[in-house]
């Protein structure tokens, strides 16, 4: 089988992933979010269309990509303007469709976005700056670091 055959087979084998937010439920029951991955092309569309900030691309998900357990769309367009200003912004601690496992595994990307709440940025303004600082933020974050773990 080719590259491209197993790459479109893992992403048709994909699990539907469930998300659950109690505070969205009701009857003291969380509400639970499905979704199947996203795809580049998905991506790319998400990006355009939101103009590459980040919450309002995570709106974006939200509106493409939660269904309830028919595979129904929770949300749609309308409810955007609903989501960007009258939702609070930690439920993605919980609509995160997978990112802290890709947080785990990938060190770089945590630490980018460590940076960027250090500094107050996004992750996009992160990824725009030199390697060198960089370099400098991550020397001076690790020696911090040591210093407050030796109590200096």
């Amino acid at each position: 089988m080719s590259a491209i055959d197993n790459a479109k087979k893992h992403f048709a084998e994909q699990d539907v992933k469930v998300i659950e937010v109690p505070e969205w439920g009701e009857d003291d029951k969380a509400l639970k979010i499905y979704s199947k991955p996203l795809t580049l092309a998905e991506t790319s569309k998400l990006y355009k269309m939101s103009k590459e900030d980040d919450l309002t691309m995570m709106a974006y998900v939200l509106i493409y990509k939660a269904l309830d357990e028919n595979g129904d769309k929770l949300f749609d367009l309308a409810d955007k303007n609903a989501l960007l200003n009258n939702v609070d912004r930690d439920y993605g601690s919980r609509t995160h469709w997978g990112h802290e496992k890709k947080l785990i595994k990938d060190t770089n990307l945590y630490v980018q976005y460590a940076l960027a709440e250090k500094l107050g940025k996004t992750l996009q303004e992160i990824q725009q700056i030199s390697v060198q600082e960089y370099q400098g933020w991550i020397a001076y974050l690790e020696l911090a670091e040591e210093k407050r773990n030796n109590g200096k």
